[in-house]
């Protein structure tokens, strides 16, 4: 089952084409604003949320960001960011040089599938996960290369990822995060005539320090809900401004989490 995962990580990102897929992203914090916000869940607060395309052409994945007057890239936002769910996520375990340790975990019933799940760990020094964190005004953004370690979720005929699970480790003390897991939601997507597994959900969760604020250092919590939608031929489609503002949330007052 192993030799089956390690073939199709591997082979994942050379097998997929070039596509575009509309992009919806929703943020959530328990950072104390003077103004009320919506409770939505575990004491996170619904803050913003932004659309755009995320496209992937020759196997390197991109992101412009709707913007009211047209599109723009998408700036740095105060908190966790980290990106790599078309297959450098999946495909990072298992290069030459990765190191990675794996443990049997147990069946899953995973939708209708029953999936096998594998613990995994990559050590620092062979780490290719950088966790990122901006901005603790008025630093500029931190990154750093950590050891990290979490679940594959596998299909044992095939070998396919349906959901992949990061935890970063061993984060210094003196680095504004201090906590983050990510879960990355993979599912049949038809492209053409052909199906491809493709992120259709990420969610990340973090912890962070504040420092360089008015009041004293406190924590922060933060969730960010990403759903990928609308997947198409690159060659196909291209989201225009108008398109990006005219899906039904591609800016939410408020949302009930899930």
């Amino acid at each position: 089952m192993l030799a089956r995962v390690r073939e199709y990580a591997l082979g994942y990102i050379r097998a997929l084409p070039d596509l575009v897929a509309f992009k919806m992203t929703r943020r959530f914090d328990d950072y104390p604003f003077p103004t009320v916000r919506t409770e939505v869940w575990r004491h996170l607060i619904f803050r913003d949320s932004d659309a755009g395309q995320l496209s992937y052409n020759n196997g390197v994945e991109s992101y412009v960001a709707a913007a009211p007057g047209g599109p723009k890239i998408l700036s740095e936002r105060q908190g966790l960011s980290s990106f790599g769910e078309f297959g450098s996520i999946i495909g990072a375990l298992f290069w030459s040089d990765s190191h990675i340790q794996l443990k049997w975990g147990y069946w899953d019933p995973l939708g209708n599938q029953r999936l096998a799940v594998f613990h995994y760990a990559i050590p620092a020094d062979h780490s290719r996960y950088t966790v990122s964190y901006c901005c603790d005004q008025p630093a500029r953004p931190v990154s750093i290369t950590v050891a990290y370690r979490g679940d594959l979720f596998i299909d044992p005929a095939t070998g396919a990822v349906w959901r992949v699970t990061r935890e970063a480790l061993d984060l210094p003390r003196n680095f504004p995060t201090h906590w983050a897991q990510t879960i990355v939601d993979y599912r049949p997507v038809l492209i053409g005539r052909v199906s491809y597994l493709l992120p259709v959900r990420s969610m990340t969760y973090s912890e962070s320090t504040l420092h360089n604020t008015a009041a004293s250092a406190f924590t922060v919590r933060y969730w960010n809900d990403v759903r990928c939608v609308h997947y198409s031929a690159r060659s196909k489609r291209r989201w225009t401004p108008l398109e990006f503002r005219s899906q039904p949330n591609w800016q939410i007052a408020a949302v009930n989490a899930t």
